[in-house]
C-alpha cells in the first residue's frame, strides 16, 4: 500500500510539479534581455507619448497667450497712435496761433520784453538754445560774476538757489543764461551781436 501511494506520488511529481517550472522557464538564454528590451521599449514609447501630449498643450497654450498679446499690443498700439495724432494736431495749432520775432534781441532790466517786429525791439523772452537744446533763463537787476564758468551753468541751472551765489546785484542789467552759455546785458542789442551764443526765438504765441 504504501509502495502505491509512493508510486502515485512520483507520478504527480513529474506531471505536475517539474512541468511548472518549465512553463515560466524561457525557452532560451536571450529571453531575459528581450524581456528587459520589451520593457525598455515600452517606457520610451510611453515617455514619447506623454512628452507629444505636453507639446502640443504647450503649443495650444502659446497660441492663445499670443493671440491675446497681439490683441492687446494691437489695442496698445491704437491708444498710442491717437495720442501721437492730439499731440500733433496740438502742436500744429500752437505753431499756427505763434510767431517769431523779426529779429532777437537781448536787453537790460529796462527794456520791453516779448516779440520784436520790424517797429518794436524788444528783447525775447522765449530764448532757446540751439547748443544744448535748453530754454534760456534771465535775472532782471543782476549780472553775472567773473568766477562764472561753463561747469557752474551746466550742473546748476536753471535752480535758482544753487545759481545765485554767481548773480550780482546791479540795477538795470539783465543776466541771461542757458546750461552752455551766459552773458550780462544793460541795453538791447541784437544776439546776432554776439557770435559765441547759440540763441534764437522759441515763438510767442499770438495775442
Amino acid at each position: 500500500m504504501a509502495d502505491d501511494i509512493d508510486d502515485l506520488l512520483d507520478e504527480v511529481d513529474q506531471k505536475f510539479i517539474q512541468r511548472k517550472p518549465v512553463k515560466f522557464q524561457p525557452n532560451n538564454e536571450n529571453a531575459g534581455e528581450n524581456r528587459k528590451r520589451f520593457n525598455n521599449n515600452r517606457s520610451v514609447s510611453s515617455t514619447s507619448s506623454r512628452l507629444r501630449d505636453d507639446d502640443e498643450l504647450s503649443r495650444m497654450i502659446e497660441d492663445i497667450c499670443s493671440v491675446e498679446d497681439e490683441s492687446d499690443i494691437e489695442k496698445r498700439r491704437r491708444e498710442v497712435n491717437k495720442i501721437a495724432e492730439k499731440k500733433s494736431v496740438t502742436k500744429q495749432q500752437s505753431l499756427d496761433c505763434s510767431k517769431r520775432c523779426y529779429q532777437v534781441y537781448l536787453g537790460g532790466s529796462k527794456s520791453l520784453i516779448g516779440l520784436a517786429t520790424i517797429s518794436s525791439q524788444r528783447a525775447c523772452n522765449q530764448l532757446r538754445c540751439t547748443a544744448c537744446d535748453f530754454r534760456v533763463s534771465y535775472y532782471d537787476d543782476y549780472e553775472w560774476h567773473q568766477r562764472s564758468n561753463y561747469i557752474f551753468f551746466r550742473n546748476n541751472m536753471p535752480d535758482f538757489e544753487k545759481i545765485r551765489v554767481n548773480l550780482l546785484r546791479k540795477l538795470g542789467t539783465r543776466a541771461y543764461a542757458c546750461q552752455c552759455s551766459w552773458k550780462s546785458i544793460a541795453d538791447v542789442v541784437p544776439v546776432d551781436n554776439y557770435t559765441d551764443l547759440k540763441w534764437v526765438c522759441g515763438r510767442h504765441l499770438k495775442l
